[in-house]
């Protein structure tokens, strides 16, 4: 497994990390971005090559402590962006959201993305993450 970190992380910011074997790209952490499109700019741009080199499936494990309401919009378009591609088509990629099960807040603001962004994102209990 060849992990690529993009960002460590830190209290204001989440791990950013690709593998490009599974064509997987992790989010975890805290996400308090002033200005979440430049901050994850580099996992957009491996997504959009991905996308446009028709990689499938791709697949976006996210599993996040708290975050902010710019970082939250930020992650309803990026599962948008999952769904189809620019003819329309229905893709075959995956959001993961891992939550804690002893927080059901968690579990919700998963919830609160997938019915915001139209997207079946997949819950799973946290401590299950693939990376």
């Amino acid at each position: 497994m060849s992990l690529q970190i993009l960002s460590e992380g830190s209290k204001a910011h989440p791990k950013l990390a690709f593998e490009k074997e599974r064509n997987a790209i992790l989010i975890q952490g805290w996400s308090f971005c002033e200005n979440p499109i430049k901050f994850y700019e580099p996992i957009t741009k491996i997504l959009d090559t991905m996308l446009q080199e028709e990689v499938s499936p791709i697949t976006i494990d996210i599993e996040l402590k708290c975050f902010n309401t710019a970082s939250s919009k930020f992650f309803v378009d990026l599962a948008r962006k999952m769904k189809t591609n620019d003819a329309g088509q229905e893709l075959a990629n995956k959001v993961c959201w891992y939550y804690d099960e002893n927080d059901l807040e968690t579990l919700e603001w998963g919830q609160d993305i997938a019915m915001a962004s139209g997207v079946n994102i997949e819950l799973i209990p946290s401590g299950k993450v693939n990376l």
